[in-house]
Parts: structure tokens; sequence; C-alpha cells
């Protein structure tokens, strides 16, 4: 879905140059929030008021400011380099979530999960070398 909605948002505003990258970031996210009240109230039927729990806790007001720098970031990618260098982009931040939390504890290290994620870093990097020449 987040690549999608890269792809989506390179073909909507990949012609205005003239809209600021923050109104543009503006626009996503309140397709996002449409998005997420549409889904909480009809697709599985709970009440508006489930959106607001838990924001008491220091550790999800942390995830959310982390996932909108997150979002802002992977915006700029797109805006500067394309949906298709973002979407290359994932395994390397995935590989990074993996070994944070094998760090932690919340995963096991696995040779097999090692190894895709060295062979997608690979075509990552392949493709910006050949991008760069």
């Amino acid at each position: 879905l987040c690549t999608s909605g890269s792809v989506l948002q390179e073909r909507l505003l990949a012609g205005r140059t003239s809209a600021p990258y923050l109104l543009q970031q503006t626009w996503m996210g309140c397709g996002a929030l449409v998005a997420t009240f549409v889904s909480c109230r009809f697709v599985d039927g709970l009440p508006l008021s489930r959106l607001f729990e838990g924001f008491d806790d220091w550790v999800v007001v942390l995830v959310l400011v982390m996932y909108t720098l997150n979002g802002l970031t992977a915006g700029l990618l797109v805006k500067r380099l394309g949906a298709l260098a973002k979407a290359l982009c994932v395994p390397v931040h995935l590989g990074c979530c993996y070994v944070y939390a094998v760090a932690i504890g919340s995963a096991t290290l696995e040779p097999v999960a090692v190894a895709t994620w060295l062979a997608s870093t690979l075509f990552v990097v392949a493709f910006a070398v050949s991008k760069a020449v």
C-alpha cells in the first residue's frame, strides 16, 4: 500500500512543480486521515472514539512522531528521486527494522532473512549505481 501511495503521489503531483512540498504532504496526510476514518467506521464498525485511545502513553506518541517523520522523508524521496527509487529503498528500511528487532530480542536472527535482505540491498545498490552512471 505504501508503494502504491507513492506511485499515486508521484502521478498526481508530477505536473505541479509549483506546489510546495509541505502542501503536497498535507494533502497526502488528509487523504490518509480520510482513509483511516472510513476504514475504522465502515470497514471495522468501530466508533471514532477508538482512534483517540492510547494518546496518554508516551510510547504511542513517539511512534506517531516517528511515523510522521518517516512519511515526510519518504515523500521527499519520492519528490526528488521518484517512486521507483523509494520502492527500492523499502528493503533497506525493513532490514534496519529487522536488525533493531533482533537487537532488542523481539525477533530471532534467521540466515534466510539475512540472505534475502542482503540480496535486496545489493539490487538497490546496483540500481543506484546504474542511475548514477
